[in-house]
């Protein structure tokens, strides 16, 4: 598990960083496609963390994993840990990574918002080159 920060801060203010969660996750069962899926997911949110001026303080990873399924081990760690330890964001690559079923991401955005954290989408425009080279790598 990598631990990525972007910015620290010891004392409360108007100046104090937010802290926030990733959740990433890949279906594949490759572990080319997981290794590269999570580095790709990881990158767009720690861009996303940034523009946000947020540190990361943890990320939670599901590979082999559906979007179909609730009980992804990862991601019901970060729906305790937010209620535990209070974050400001949870962000995500997309939407499908949190749940593919409409009626199962209303019921953990739900979740997140009653934990006081707000899901952030990574701004896929915002993304950088490394990932964009990374994909038009695949794609030849």
């Amino acid at each position: 598990m990598a631990l990525t920060l972007t910015k620290q801060a010891d004392t409360e203010g108007p100046d104090t960083v937010k802290r926030a969660v990733l959740y990433l996750r890949v279906a594949s069962a490759d572990p080319r496609d997981q290794r590269e899926g999570i580095a790709r997911q990881r990158e767009a949110c720690q861009c996303e963390a940034e523009r946000l001026g947020a540190m990361i303080t943890d990320e939670y990873i599901d590979v082999g994993a559906s979007g179909n399924s609730k009980g992804r081990a990862g991601l019901r760690r970060l729906l305790r840990r937010i209620v535990r330890q209070p974050v400001e964001y949870v962000i995500a690559r997309d939407h499908s990574r949190l749940a593919r079923n409409p009626v199962d991401h209303a019921e953990f955005d739900r979740h997140i918002d009653r934990a006081g954290a707000s899901l952030v989408v990574a701004d896929e425009l915002a993304v950088s080159a490394t990932v964009i080279t990374g994909l038009l790598g695949r794609a030849s």
